[in-house]
């Protein structure tokens, strides 16, 4: 079982790979979470707050618009999805299928369920058939009934360390200190893989305003305004 597929097949399915996706009942973001579930997940996971904090974000206030803000950050909403995910796979006795119309049409619902396709609605149907054929066109195999144990999933580590002084501070001196030379050094760092904020800064800049919080961390390794 490719996890890491099957993850990837339920985002495009769910948002088509757009941070922004909004559904007309409220999810949000790649995995189209729910801001209820999302502050309230159950099954002892942590919420949208705890994960936001594990990645290194300020969580604010403990609220609805909060948990939306935090939806809409592409990091933290992949990470909260997979967890999710992830529990509902064990939560079903590793049954891929059944988890993901859980994921789709809710849990509760598939405690009642016969496993039927013929029963389920046709979204979800039509959920599951759209996930099984991405996940055999990228890994030439049928998405598994019942699956190893999924993993956990745990917050990509960040080399702050190595990104808080010497990296960018040599970047600097090589493009100069203008505004241009401080986003040449931001894309140069985020291509290397060494800042995180950065990756988001540089796909944002031209597109929507940057957060406060992504804002102060560039700034706060470049010692002014970027």
């Amino acid at each position: 079982m490719d996890y890491d597929a099957l993850y990837r097949s339920v985002i495009q399915q769910e948002s088509g790979g757009n941070p922004n996706a909004r559904s007309p009942v409220g999810a949000l973001g790649l995995m189209q979470v729910m801001p209820d579930t999302a502050m309230d997940p159950g099954y002892g996971l942590p919420d949208i707050f705890e994960t936001a904090e594990e990645l290194g974000f300020d969580a604010g206030s403990r609220d609805r618009n909060t948990a939306q803000q935090l939806l809409r950050d592409p990091e933290i909403n992949e990470v909260f999805g997979k967890r999710y995910l992830s529990r509902l796979i064990r939560e079903n006795g590793g049954d891929v299928r059944r988890a993901l119309a859980a994921y789709n049409w809710g849990q509760g619902n598939v405690q009642n369920w016969d496993g039927s396709m013929e029963t389920l609605p046709g979204e979800t149907q039509g959920y599951l058939r759209n996930i099984g054929a991405m996940y055999t066109k990228e890994t030439g195999e049928d998405l598994p009934g019942v699956a190893p144990a999924a993993p956990g999933v745990s917050p990509r580590p960040q080399a702050r360390p190595e990104t808080s002084a010497a990296a960018p501070a040599a970047l600097m001196e090589q493009f100069g200190g203008t505004r241009e030379a401080r986003r040449q050094a931001v894309t140069e760092a985020a291509q290397s893989g060494r800042l995180m904020p950065a990756a988001q800064y540089v796909a944002q800049r031209d597109t929507e305003p940057m957060s406060g919080r992504t804002m102060a961390g560039i700034e706060s390794l470049f010692g002014g305004k970027v």
